[in-house]
């Protein structure tokens, strides 16, 4: 059967338990702001990312964001009554209390999902180093390893 739950050591958790324990964790594990203006941030999900059965639980990810903001512009409207679009109404709904529909973001440029907190780590600087190669990355890290800054 599928394991959807679980807590930050890899245990399994029933959905309660780890709805209790995720509202109020520090779900941060490290991030890094490199000195390129590239956004690395490692986080605890909790929820298997595996989406089936097979291998170990994906509970950790790595994300790189890009230092340039970019601007989205929604559609008019979303089609409601299109299959395609489940959620149409909910976004149409969401854009008119916005009262806009241009967003800035910082596009994502990479993304790996992990099973421990030991390996989220090691993937965290991984990705601190390809971001940011040819300069050697020191990670600055708190007693309980949740927070960890980066310097050159």
């Amino acid at each position: 059967m599928y394991q959807m739950y679980y807590n930050r050591d890899g245990t399994p958790a029933d959905r309660d338990t780890w709805a209790e324990r995720f509202e109020r964790a520090d779900r941060i594990v490290c991030q890094s702001h490199l000195p390129n203006g590239i956004f690395v941030s490692t986080v605890f999900l909790g929820l298997n990312h595996s989406w089936d059965d097979k291998g170990p639980p994906l509970i950790f990810e790595s994300m790189a964001f890009a230092a340039e903001e970019q601007e989205f512009t929604w559609p008019d409207t979303f089609p409601e009554d299109d299959p395609d679009f489940p959620n149409a109404k909910l976004l149409n709904e969401q854009a008119r209390k916005l009262n806009t529909r241009k967003r800035t973001y910082h596009p994502d440029l990479d993304q790996v999902r992990y099973s421990t907190e030991a390996e989220a780590l090691a993937g965290h600087l991984a990705m601190c180093e390809k971001f940011f190669a040819g300069s050697r990355l020191l990670p600055e890290v708190t007693s309980d390893g949740q927070q960890a800054q980066v310097t050159p």
